[in-house]
């Protein structure tokens, strides 16, 4: 996600999003269990 966002080479501004977003992930990935939850469905 974060290369995707340095590629393009995005202005500190339109980058911050995705470094938002980015390190809400890795912070929560413990909790971000996706695919067990759908499991029980």
């Amino acid at each position: 996600m974060r290369r995707s966002a340095t590629l393009p080479k995005l202005t500190p501004q339109e980058r911050k999003p995705v470094d938002t977003c980015a390190r809400y992930l890795l912070n929560n990935a413990k909790y971000l269990k996706y695919d067990d939850y759908l499991g029980d469905f």
